[in-house]
């Protein structure tokens, strides 16, 4: 058995019903306790000496140190510590009674004594090891979070550094070798934009509030305007409205689409929307507009022919005189439109053809065609050129020399 001093006491409570709070409180279960001595210390104060096993001993301890003990409305702080009574015992001339116990013999809860129970220690020793364990992977968590703030801002110095800018390569290859996110911040780059934001001068739409001032031109339109040229005339009246509108809403952030109608119709009223009309008709009356088809079909086949050079090609032909030697080659005879018929294209014809017909029959040319070998004609006029009159001719004399004497040979050696 052991003894605890319990101090601090009220002086009128009862010892039994202390007790009971201990067994509530305490020990949830009936305890052994025997009241030794009491003694008061002041008129409100006592302090008692209770005998009990040292387990039960040791937790009532525990409890009952520093607790603030309520009774009748008022708090009074309790100590608590055990009674060593064979160690310390002396003798005294008086009663036990008279003299209380001196602050050295008391033994307060921060002396810890060690579990007796083997079981209760492993518990304590695997919960601490737990804890180790537990700061440990806190730990390596950390680490891996810093080093992945670190891997980003690299990333992001070596996103804002250009291909040619050579200084901020050169802090980046010092920032590798870092290893603490304050010092990368020190280093690392001003922010730069590789690619500035075009700035968009466009237009707002103003899509309701164009629909609801066209519903409302939708007669002056249909009156003045033809439906072959609608689209075009439409397009022009929505870009001179949506101009219209920036004037007339003066930088406004917000409105309804009949209040910004509203205030388009105070300052453009609806007697001038003929005159928007009007203008915007001037401004395209020198343009190309779109003809109308016409309902009969050989009008529309009539207006589709077309003729190259005015309706006549005349096609060039060279002509050389057989009888005249090489060396007065430069007379040149141009045929004109007496020997070639005009070539006309029709655009029904989708292969586009070009015939080309000769008023000559070919049996009545063969002999001329035998004789005259240096005579040349064009039967397409997609593969007529310009002719320079300067050089091109010369060209053309040497080439039928050539042939010229190639013929002469041939005779000779029959």
């Amino acid at each position: 058995m052991v003894n605890i001093v319990i101090s601090g006491l009220p002086k009128n409570v009862k010892i039994p019903k202390f007790i009971n709070y201990l067994e509530k409180a305490v020990f949830r279960d009936v305890v052994d306790a025997r009241l030794l001595h009491t003694m008061h210390v002041d008129g409100n104060v006592k302090n008692i000496t209770l005998s009990m096993r040292s387990n039960d001993a040791r937790r009532a301890r525990r409890f009952l140190h520093g607790l603030l003990y309520q009774y009748a409305g008022k708090e009074y702080p309790l100590e608590c510590w055990q009674n060593d009574t064979e160690n310390s015992r002396q003798t005294r001339d008086r009663n036990d009674m008279d003299y209380p116990d001196s602050p050295t013999d008391k033994h307060y809860l921060n002396d810890v004594e060690p579990s007796e129970n083997p079981s209760s220690l492993r518990r304590e020793l695997e919960e601490i090891d737990l804890k180790i364990e537990i700061v440990k992977r806190q730990r390596i968590l950390l680490e891996e979070e810093n080093k992945l703030l670190m891997e980003q801002k690299k990333s992001e110095m070596l996103r804002k550094i250009g291909p040619n800018d050579y200084e901020n390569l050169v802090k980046f290859e010092k920032v590798c070798g870092l290893k603490n996110s304050n010092d990368i911040a020190k280093v690392s780059p001003p922010s730069t934009t590789n690619a500035k934001k075009k700035n968009s001068n466009k237009l707002p739409s103003f899509n309701a509030p164009c629909k609801i001032i066209i519903k409302e031109m939708n007669q002056v339109l249909s009156d003045h305007v033809k439906p072959e040229n609608r689209d075009m005339i439409m397009s022009l009246i929505y870009s001179a409205i949506r101009k219209r509108l920036i004037l007339v809403l003066q930088g406004k952030s917000f409105m309804p689409a009949p209040d910004i109608v509203h205030l388009y119709r105070l300052k453009y009223p609806q007697n001038t929307d003929m005159k928007l009309l009007e203008e915007l008709m001037d401004t395209v009356s020198q343009s190309f507009w779109p003809k109308k088809q016409s309902d009969n079909p050989n009008d529309n086949e009539g207006s589709n022919e077309v003729k190259t050079k005015n309706e006549e090609t005349d096609v060039v032909i060279i002509k050389k005189d057989e009888n005249e030697d090489t060396e007065n080659n430069d007379d040149v005879q141009i045929i004109t439109e007496n020997d070639v018929e005009i070539v006309k294209v029709d655009s029904n014809d989708q292969n586009n053809d070009e015939k080309v017909e000769t008023k000559q029959e070919s049996e009545n040319n063969k002999c001329e065609v035998e004789t005259s070998v240096n005579e040349k004609t064009i039967s397409s006029i997609e593969n007529v050129e310009v002719v320079d009159m300067d050089n091109d001719f010369d060209e053309w004399v040497e080439n039928d020399s050539k042939e010229e004497k190639e013929v002469e040979n041939k005779e000779l050696e029959l």
